[in-house]
């Protein structure tokens, strides 16, 4: 591999996240290639110290750092070191699922990506669709990638954006499944799609929007039952579903 420091990316810092094998090593490769300086960051530090490597040897600037990418305090020191050592970044391609509010914080202007393509976004279709549906199946991705046994639970739609909750909590079997990879398939009305599932920080004002959308929705249940999707608990255990592309 040789770097191009003319290249497209001269001049830019890219943030990898995932980077220390696979898709996530080949991508950090590839933005290097391209000219960019490249934030190498994986849970294990042997392998994002290899990519930097890697990437060094062939003349390109690379920094390693260790964190796992579903910390946001974590994701946020290691932001933090890409600024103090580049000044700058530029783009960040998510080839591991990774807090977003760190990453919002480091990231505009700049572009994101998810798993090295543009992120996706709902069509107003499956918002529709998925937003009037009664319940949503959700199975979920375990750490090998192979999908748990769909569960159903309710779904909400605030704005662009569709949220579920755990009424169990954090500590619910599901939610703590979920855990694993953040990410999974659902079906609702009709709608197949894979998505990454984003925490919601508890202390979010989006939070008193999701209530009023569940008492808006649910309200023909007993008002006991819809309160389960409102108490702190089942708030601090709040996703946003972002779909992961277009299914076939």
């Amino acid at each position: 591999m040789a770097t191009n420091l003319n290249g497209s990316y001269a001049g830019k810092v890219a943030f990898i996240t995932g980077a220390g094998s696979g898709i996530g090593r080949a991508t950090a490769l590839a933005f290097a290639r391209a000219g960019a300086s490249v934030v190498v960051a994986d849970v294990s530090e042997p392998g994002s110290q290899e990519t930097a490597r890697m990437i060094e040897a062939a003349g390109g600037r690379a920094l390693a750092v260790t964190c796992d990418v579903r910390q946001d305090a974590e994701v946020r020191a290691a932001l933090g070191r890409t600024i103090e050592t580049f000044g700058r970044l530029a783009h960040t391609v998510r080839c591991a699922v990774m807090a977003r509010v760190a990453i919002d914080a480091y990231t505009a202007p700049g572009i994101t990506y998810e798993g090295g393509i543009p992120m996706a976004t709902w069509s107003n279709d499956e918002l529709t669709r998925i937003g009037a549906a009664e319940e949503l199946e959700i199975a979920l991705e375990r750490r090998n990638g192979t999908l748990r046994t769909s569960v159903t639970i309710w779904v909400v739609r605030h704005g662009d954006n569709l949220y579920v909750r755990s009424v169990n909590g954090r500590g619910g079997g599901w939610f703590r499944a979920a855990q694993a990879r953040h990410e999974g398939h659902i079906q609702a009305s009709g709608v197949e799609k894979d998505v990454t599932l984003v925490e919601v920080d508890a202390s979010d004002d989006v939070n008193n929007a999701i209530d009023a959308a569940y008492r808006a929705k649910y309200r023909r249940y007993a008002t006991g039952i819809v309160n389960t999707t409102l108490t702190p608990q089942a708030r601090a255990a709040t996703l946003k579903l972002v779909p992961r592309g277009t299914n076939p």
